[in-house]
């Protein structure tokens, strides 16, 4: 089944277009990832998908519904979270506090100290450090709470922009396993990632952008496989 689908949509920054009538589509459960080179247009269609930025042509349903033109809140309340490159965390906050942030939908409200404890549950050593600052947490303890905090608005799609950015790579492995774990528990999760075999290894599906257009598509095996992609992305 498809739970998001995106058609057609044509965004720019004022006069500059940076996607071009891209159109794709998300089957629920399991990981999907986009890939592409500095500028492609990835984060750009992830705020796009959130609400954040609005195309200027094109429709995004999501579960058979337009949310094209919603705000970014609304959308979150439909069931659509994000991780953002850099984590987004408030420094001076506590591990607790920046996990509660998630919960601002309305019936997330409700059940917060029990998507807290779920969160805990995932990630141990974040009820380790629940009183401690966020600012002082290593980067994978941080891009930890950032899942969390997606966690704890219970989205059925969460997206995540660059989860390994700046990490070290046992801890790429760690929270690449976590991913995992989440696509497993039924989440449906689409990833930007400059780690191109690392996402496509986990991917179902994969998308490849170039200049804001789809080039590319097919199953992340495939797409691994594929001779022009080894060639542009990964070196071989």
């Amino acid at each position: 089944m498809v739970i998001l689908e995106i058609k057609n949509i044509d965004v720019y920054y004022g006069d500059l277009q940076v996607i071009n009538n891209l159109s794709l589509s998300i089957e629920e459960g399991g990981i999907t990832s986009i890939v592409g080179a500095n500028g492609a247009g990835k984060s750009t269609l992830m705020n796009c998908i959130l609400g954040a930025i609005k195309p200027k042509r094109g429709k995004i349903n999501f579960n058979g519904q337009d949310i094209t033109s919603q705000k970014t809140f609304e959308i979150v309340e439909r069931g659509i979270s994000l991780v953002p490159e850099g984590r987004g965390l408030f420094p001076f906050l506590t591990v607790e506090e920046n996990l509660i942030l998630g919960a601002i939908s309305k019936h997330a409200k409700s059940k917060t100290r029990e998507n807290l404890d779920r969160v805990y549950s995932l990630f141990p050593r974040l009820k380790e450090r629940s009183k401690q600052r966020a600012g002082s947490l290593s980067g994978g303890e941080q891009q930890m709470c950032s899942i969390g905090r997606a966690l704890i608005a219970e989205p059925k799609v969460i997206l995540l922009d660059e989860p390994s950015l700046g990490l070290a790579p046992i801890m790429v492995k760690t929270v690449m396993d976590t991913i995992e774990q989440l696509a497993m528990n039924g989440y449906t999760i689409i990833l930007v990632e400059q780690n191109v075999m690392t996402s496509l290894g986990i991917s179902k599906k994969g998308y490849v952008l170039q200049e804001g257009r789809v080039v590319m598509e097919g199953s992340g095996a495939a797409l691994l496989a594929n001779d022009e992609l080894r060639k542009s992305y990964l070196g071989v």
